[in-house]
């Protein structure tokens, strides 16, 4: 049924294409006779942004190569596939129900018609480096792409483009006004077509200043004063838009867009996107800032700071443990990365120290470098205060396994086991790790 829906959506297209000269005579007109473009309009396409490969040379493709690729798009999309695993599974979010890709193909290869192999051009060098330096920042809201932040939407632009739902926009129309509204999300773009110039660059907005014209037909709206960076597709302030919006028909609207912005892509590009009338109404897409998701994204990056690898080289470790010389000469501790429930670090030994026992954690010593006896086990015997005249003797252990330990070893010291180092042939250093914390 799905296939069906498509030819016919498909074969209206051509049928619109080649009738337009007839179609112009009943575009609806405003009283001052200018195209009435006024509605809600839908912009939901499974016609791909850029060229696929497999239609590699070709501008527009026959309704049977438009069906068979529209089939496959609305397969391979089906959220409620289950195949991949449980993390493809998570992976596609919500249920088929919840996404809105649309049904309607156009014959044209690519949304993106400028260059003439409709993919959008390369970025520059800067504007590369300048994405990637976006990429993997938590630390605070601001850093998060503006769709994340529920700020702009991800199809809402400008430009519109079609993407997983919400494909529709609003426009109402007035002699010196034209509004732009999106849902998708709360975006209201207020057009000016009273001839005025840009505002100064000093004057900026989240969705740029939009003036517009009449050229025939045609409303062309140019915008420029964009205030936020990689707002579309990593564009800078300085992009320059250009949308003309034609009325093909009664309820056809064509939807034509002009990329310039020399800091982010090597030449200017456009794209243009059939657009069809729609009596569906437009839903809140009732997404916030302070929304439950972001906190979520920035709690997820927490947890994952707390999963990475912490590398020490022995540079590092050697710097780290003369640091902690000052006051030490026995014994000196240096942090590698300690949490609430486990600590490690690095420890060197001067000296033997006495016998202790840890009753609230477990430990595991990896021996770096040094060699000494380790005694484990058996009771601890307390040592002797100092006395006048004489010097305090340390903790021994009565009992116990005695084993010389070596730069390789590893020992596990259950919680509660009596240890001691002593004899020690010069220092000794080793990697300790402490687990089982009380909670």
């Amino acid at each position: 049924m799905r296939s069906l829906c498509i030819g016919l959506l498909v074969g209206a297209t051509a049928v619109s294409l080649s009738a337009q000269t007839q179609k112009k005579a009943a575009v609806p007109r405003t009283a001052d006779g200018r195209p009435d473009l006024q509605g809600t309009w839908d912009f939901a396409q499974l016609t791909p942004f850029e060229r696929p490969g497999e239609f590699r040379g070709k501008d527009s493709i026959t309704e049977e190569e438009a069906e068979e690729f529209a089939q496959k798009r609305i397969e391979t999309s089906d959220k409620d596939r289950r195949d991949g695993g449980a993390a493809a599974d998570v992976e596609r979010a919500y249920n088929d129900f919840w996404w809105d890709y649309g049904r309607r193909i156009a014959k044209q290869t690519s949304l993106v018609v400028d260059p003439p192999d409709g993919r959008v051009p390369a970025l520059t060098p800067a504007a590369q480096k300048r994405i990637a330096d976006r990429r993997n920042h938590y630390d605070n809201p601001e850093e998060r792409p503006l769709a994340e932040r529920c700020v702009l939407g991800f199809n809402s632009g400008p430009p519109m483009v079609p993407s997983a739902y919400n494909n529709n926009m609003q426009l109402v129309q007035t002699h010196d006004r034209v509004l732009i509204l999106n849902e998708m999300i709360h975006s209201a773009r207020v057009v000016d077509l009273s001839g005025r110039p840009h505002h100064p660059a000093s004057l900026r907005f989240l969705t740029g200043d939009s003036i517009g014209q009449w050229e025939g037909d045609t409303l062309v709206v140019d915008t420029t004063n964009f205030s936020t960076e990689g707002g579309f597709r990593g564009a800078t302030t300085g992009l320059h838009l250009v949308e003309r919006f034609t009325r093909e028909g009664p309820d056809a609207l064509r939807y034509d867009f002009t990329v310039d912005d020399p800091q982010t892509w090597t030449r200017k590009w456009s794209a243009s996107i059939p657009m069809v009338r729609t009596a569906e109404r437009m839903f809140e897409y009732a997404c916030h800032e302070g929304n439950y998701a972001l906190a979520g994204v920035l709690q997820g990056a927490r947890y994952q700071e707390k999963q990475a690898a912490t590398y020490m080289t022995d540079a590092d470790l050697m710097a780290a443990l003369n640091a902690a010389t000052a006051g030490a000469s026995g014994m000196r501790t240096s942090p590698v990365k300690n949490d609430d429930h486990y600590r490690i670090n690095v420890v060197q030994r001067a000296k033997g120290a006495g016998a202790i026992a840890h009753p609230d954690g477990t430990e595991v010593h990896h021996i770096i470098d040094g060699t000494a006896m380790l005694v484990t086990g058996g009771s601890i015997v307390p040592g002797k205060s100092a006395g006048e005249g004489s010097a305090a003797t340390p903790a021994t252990i009565e009992g116990g396994v005695s084993r010389r330990v070596s730069k390789g070893d590893v020992i596990l010291i259950p919680a509660g086991t009596p240890h001691w180092y002593k004899d020690l042939e010069g220092p000794i250093t080793y990697l300790e790790v402490r687990f089982d914390l009380p909670k």
